[in-house]
């Protein structure tokens, strides 16, 4: 139900509002377009299909190993840190918003806590159960550890945006110093 909450409103819907500004000129909020961009990109890929795949994960990888129910206060947290990291994304936005570098750093640093404790979690699963161990159990795996590798290429890509700020930062800082 997330995935699809996150696809509707910042997927798909921040999607159309760019398409309409792009073809007919509906007006954009105070954003860069890239920015925008980035946020609609960012929230169907980790929001929609992000959420999606460790949804499926937490309930069929006990399934094919045969083994018990992930906890669900585990399954609460991998779920609660992504959608914390997705819900402060959007402050790359506002290049103004005062603890803006902190809610970015924030987010990508949720986002990859979420998706090491969900690869905790599917790792775990998958070394254990009663059933044989299977080959294809290994893209399992391997598709798990790539969700950190995003979420780490994800904490990495929001460098420049903080840098950015930073930068026009101690440049007005400077200037107000003459």
């Amino acid at each position: 139900a997330s995935s699809f909450a996150i696809a509707v409103t910042a997927g798909f819907g921040l999607g159309t509002w760019l398409l309409l500004h792009a073809t007919i000129g509906v007006p954009l909020p105070d954003a860069t377009w890239s920015a925008l961009v980035q946020v609609h990109g960012h929230a169907q890929l980790v929001g929609f299909a992000g959420l999606l795949v460790m949804g499926i994960g937490h309930r069929i990888l006990p399934r094919f190993r045969g083994s018990d129910d992930v906890p669900t206060s585990e399954v609460l947290l991998s779920f609660g840190l992504v959608a914390l990291g997705l819900f402060l994304r959007p402050a790359q936005v506002w290049a103004d918003l005062p603890a803006r570098n902190a809610l970015l750093l924030l987010s990508g640093a949720a986002e990859l806590a979420g998706m090491l404790v969900y690869a905790r979690l599917a790792l775990r699963t998958l070394a254990r159960g009663t059933n044989d161990h299977r080959p294809d159990e290994l893209f399992l795996a391997a598709g798990a550890m790539f969700g950190v590798i995003g979420a780490m290429w994800g904490l990495v890509a929001l460098a420049p945006a903080i840098a950015k700020l930073e930068a026009r930062n101690s440049t007005v800082t400077g200037s107000d110093r003459r």
